[in-house]
């Protein structure tokens, strides 16, 4: 398409309203055809007449699984079949093949809008969540969710990363995205149900179970109201507590104009999450962005203190450079919430050199006068664990920047520093 269509819904740019049934029967959506596309208008209707002793339910979708008989445009699900649905206070679940799970960006988008704003035209159905291979891939749509525009002038075009889990659960890996985004609050909306639903190669890093409930904006403060799922099935580890809210927290902030997110659940603040406090809105933090995608960019892992435990905090950085990266990382940001930086930029981390997975680092002799003998061992083991996650590091040795070794009790910095198994948290 020569535009890019965003995932905004303007009704007004359809065909002027939503289907309704009337005494020639009802009407299902299509996609209009890119060559016919005129004046932003991507969807179009065309009737169905239901047969004799056929529900209206059941009519819509039967056409919504067969090819479109206008030939200016197409069915966007006319390669995947409608394999049975389940209707439940007012909720319609569509199970559909394995194709529906392959579908991306726009392509999904419009297979999503077409099956949504047809069935929730019927007054037993407000929203509809899909399915496929038993798994809920799309959770509870209605027509205010989501569709489309290409009226540019009504939109700017956003780039944006929505920070999803690896496959692996151990890190945040940034999956870029391009929408067109106005001021109605539902490109917000757009990027928490993005989070919310499976998509293959990632991994939502949000409890199970969790809904959006709404959302709203009041200047550079955007205030979610989640389902109680988020609270009640949060992460028992302070990895799985930093994705969940963050992912969150730095996907919406790169919208641009946000600069805090406040987490409600069923309207009310979050005292306690696992060791965060949401009572306040959170920032963004600075050290996720990035795509992994791209090839130049690094997934690992920084070290906070808490309580003299050490636990890692996800973050992505330059694959060029990135041992020295991680260490900007931990002497530029001095924490958040309970999790406590070991370093200053006093201390004046430096990579000399990896070799055979050595890594070499200059600090200052500051480091070990403004700290007692624990700190500087702890601080120690949590710049060894940073590094090491990279993959490119198994131990560490640390001098002053004349080359001498500095000397601690109980430890022998002349040999490379392994992290002592039980700090792991």
């Amino acid at each position: 398409m020569k535009k890019f269509l965003s995932l905004i819904l303007l009704l007004s740019l359809l065909i002027g309203c939503a289907p309704k049934k009337n005494d020639a029967g009802l009407q299902v959506y299509r996609v209009i055809s890119p060559e016919y596309q005129t004046m932003g208008q991507v969807l179009r209707t065309e009737r169905v007449y239901p047969k004799s002793g056929q529900s209206d339910v059941d009519a819509l979708i039967a056409a919504l699984d067969t090819g479109c008989s206008d030939e200016r445009a197409y069915n966007p699900l006319q390669d995947i079949a409608i394999l049975d649905y389940e209707l439940r206070d007012k909720l319609l679940i569509l199970e559909l093949d394995s194709g529906y799970g392959k579908l991306q960006g726009l392509s999904k988008t419009l297979a999503d809008a077409c099956c949504t704003l047809t069935l929730c035209a019927l007054p037993e159905i407000d929203r509809v969540s899909i399915a496929s291979e038993g798994i809920v891939l799309t959770v509870g749509l209605n027509p205010q969710d989501m569709l489309l525009e290409s009226d540019e002038s009504r939109s700017t075009h956003k780039d944006v990363s929505l920070f999803y889990m690896d496959e692996g659960g151990s890190r945040l890996i940034a999956d870029r995205r391009s929408l067109s985004a106005d001021s109605t609050g539902t490109a917000e909306r757009y990027i928490v149900k993005e989070l919310l639903r499976p998509r293959q190669g990632f991994v939502s890093p949000l409890p199970q179970g969790t809904e959006l409930l709404g959302v709203t904006r009041k200047g550079q403060l955007c205030t979610l109201n989640l389902s109680r799922e988020f609270l009640e099935n949060r992460p028992d580890t302070a990895t799985g507590e930093i994705a969940a809210v963050y992912s969150l927290v730095n996907s919406l902030a790169t919208l641009g104009g946000i600069s805090s997110v406040a987490l409600t659940v069923e309207g009310e603040s979050i005292t306690d999450y696992l060791n965060l406090s949401l009572n306040n809105p959170i920032a963004p933090l600075p050290f996720l962005p990035g795509d992994l995608g791209s090839g130049e960019s690094s997934g690992g892992k920084l070290y906070f203190a808490m309580g003299g435990e050490l636990f890692g905090v996800p973050c992505i950085v330059s694959s060029l450079g990135a041992q020295q990266a991680v260490l900007d990382h931990l002497m530029e940001y001095g924490g958040f919430g309970p999790y406590e930086s070991l370093f200053t930029e006093n201390d004046e981390l430096r990579h000399l050199s990896t070799s055979q997975g050595v890594a070499r680092i200059s600090i200052s002799r500051s480091f070990f006068e403004r700290r007692s003998p624990e700190q500087a061992a702890l601080a120690l083991d949590a710049l060894t664990l940073s590094l090491i996650e990279l993959n490119e590091v198994s131990s560490v040795i640390v001098s002053y920047p004349d080359g001498t070794v500095p000397k601690l009790p109980q430890r022998d910095l002349a040999k490379p520093i392994l992290p002592k198994a039980e700090i792991l948290k």
